[in-house]
């Protein structure tokens, strides 16, 4: 009997490929946690895995989508948790998170292609309401704005006098928007 494994579409193979190392790692965790923390790694990969697979087949794909990223969230903090707390070694958790970090690479261009199909046709890309729009530098760490369509009343800079001017620790200049 041939696989079916070359039908499946890459991130579904790649999160299958997931939840098998997912169930040979969990299967070597203490017995007392593989019922609770072991449990809650299983169910997530597995219900992101099916999630995916349902939606491949889905009209509206974009809410299953976004439901299967917050499930791969919630398998990098459990991942996360069992790797401090010694039941994953640092190896097989390196393992783990690169296939999960290349399945929300490609569960993020998914969403990000269904956002797109969504918008009018005559829409810019910028102007999206909730679309990253610029990076701001402020106390030294990098800040993605949102994009948001002014109404009347509202000031024309989006960055304006919502972000207070506050001094750089490293230079003791001003940070923030000139006045």
């Amino acid at each position: 009997m041939p696989r079916r494994d070359s039908e499946l579409i890459p991130i579904v193979q790649r999160s299958y490929d997931l939840c098998v190392g997912l169930h040979e790692h969990v299967s070597r965790f203490p017995r007392a946690q593989r019922g609770l923390l072991g449990r809650a790694i299983l169910d997530e990969g597995l219900r992101m895995l099916t999630l995916l697979a349902a939606t491949n087949r889905a009209v509206d794909r974009l809410p299953g989508l976004t439901e299967a990223s917050g499930r791969l969230d919630a398998l990098r903090i459990t991942l996360r948790l069992s790797n401090r707390l010694g039941f994953l070694s640092h190896g097989a958790y390196e393992r783990l998170c690169e296939i999960a970090d290349e399945v929300g690479r490609m569960l993020g261009g998914w969403i990000k292609h269904g956002m797109a199909r969504r918008r009018a046709p005559g829409e810019a890309a910028d102007a999206a309401p909730g679309a990253p729009s610029s990076v701001v530098t402020m106390n030294g760490r990098f800040v993605r704005m949102r994009a948001r369509k002014l109404g009347a009343g509202q000031p024309s800079d989006p960055i304006g006098s919502s972000i207070p001017r506050t001094a750089s620790r490293a230079t003791g200049k001003a940070a923030g928007p000139p006045p």
